[in-house]
């Protein structure tokens, strides 16, 4: 409706042959909301463009019969605020972090599970955790576990340098899936290894850095095993090297001025087009 709005105001206006993009985020098919996908390709015929942020989103909407030209259009980090920095596999207690919203969804009992499994078999593991929601004072009762409060997300990169590797342990919902998950691309550029769920886009953003850490959504077991695995490969030298590519293609993709300078092109491809 806001779309449409927006049109009208377009076709009464000096703009009436402005392109207009339009930034789109649906990743799951609503098949109860099928009866809108005519209204839908009625006002996407009026788009010039559809910009979207996983391949799970542009599927969505080829699933609604919109065949409207899509441009990806990532989530950046803002590479003034963020630089790599030194890591040791090696230190004790390791310490997993996770920042965002603290709920079931986010996949939270799953993070719990895999470091009660890694402490019961002698790993010496710290969770640090930032943000809020509903499981706070749940997750705060674990004595392993650092809670650092609700963090802006200007403050976000300060985050990244009091621990050793992110966990984004998204668990798929019939309402909700990732859809990107932007703390992926922001841990990398401060230079810390990821380990993702399968969950919607986390996928897709890790491979696209070249960081094909993923763990089986809903898997304490998995997961705890990966975080294992990680550790071991990257007191190698192999595995410091995988994760400077990863460090340097996420910077190469995802940083603002990289992200700018696509959208930028994209736009001036409409104007030229128009």
């Amino acid at each position: 409706l806001v779309t449409l709005v927006i049109l009208l105001a377009k076709l009464f206006s000096p703009n009436r042959r402005t392109p207009l993009s339009l930034y789109v985020q649906q990743n799951l098919k609503k098949h109860k909301l099928r009866f809108l996908h005519p209204y839908e390709r009625l006002v996407a015929r009026f788009v010039t463009t559809f910009l979207y942020c996983s391949e799970g989103v542009k599927d969505v909407l080829r699933w609604k019969g919109i065949r409207t030209h899509c441009h990806y259009f990532a989530l950046p980090f803002d590479e003034e605020s963020y630089r790599p920095l030194p890591f040791s596999p090696q230190r004790s207690p390791f310490r997993l972090g996770y920042l965002g919203r603290i709920s079931e969804d986010k996949g939270m009992a799953v993070l719990v599970a895999a470091v009660e499994e890694l402490r019961a078999q002698g790993d010496e593991i710290e969770l640090v955790v930032g943000g809020n929601g509903p499981l706070v004072d749940e997750l705060t009762r674990h004595p392993f576990v650092r809670y650092l409060g609700l963090i802006p997300h200007s403050q976000a990169h300060t985050f990244y340098e009091t621990i050793d590797c992110f966990v984004l342990p998204s668990q798929t919902r019939p309402h909700w899936k990732e859809q990107f998950g932007r703390v992926i691309v922001e841990s990398l550029a401060a230079g810390r290894p990821v380990i993702g769920s399968s969950s919607g886009s986390i996928p897709e953003v890790l491979s696209r850095a070249g960081w094909n850490w993923v763990f089986q959504e809903d898997s304490p077991a998995e997961l705890a095993r990966k975080i294992r695995e990680l550790r071991q490969r990257l007191s190698t030298p192999a595995g410091e090297a995988e994760l400077a590519r990863a460090v340097e293609q996420n910077f190469r993709l995802f940083s603002m001025e990289s992200v700018a300078r696509d959208i930028h092109q994209e736009f001036q491809r409409q104007v030229g087009g128009s």
